[in-house]
């Protein structure tokens, strides 16, 4: 019996070597828009955490990173990387 998902690694590298050979009739572009994410600065950090009801060790647990960064970023003393802000949203 044949599954009807998608094998994507085999569909990608189909793609690939098809558009290799010239070849561009046989690729399909799929785009999605994703929604956009809320900003998130150092005045939401502490209104998120709150909200989440935890507390700035427990906070900075789940992100990885010290309670006293947290507290850094809440009161502006340090900013954001990347990585926190993109979990934090």
């Amino acid at each position: 019996m044949k599954s009807n998902k998608l094998d994507f690694e085999n569909l990608l590298e189909e793609s690939v070597n098809q558009f290799a050979k010239g070849n561009s009739e046989h690729i399909e572009v799929i785009t999605y828009k994703l929604r956009d994410l809320p900003e998130i600065d150092l005045t939401s950090v502490k209104e998120l955490r709150k909200a989440l009801g935890a507390t700035q060790k427990k906070f900075g647990d789940v992100l990885d990173v010290s309670t006293r960064k947290v507290e850094a970023w809440e009161i502006g003393r340090s900013s954001l990387n990347g990585s926190a802000a993109r979990l934090m949203r």
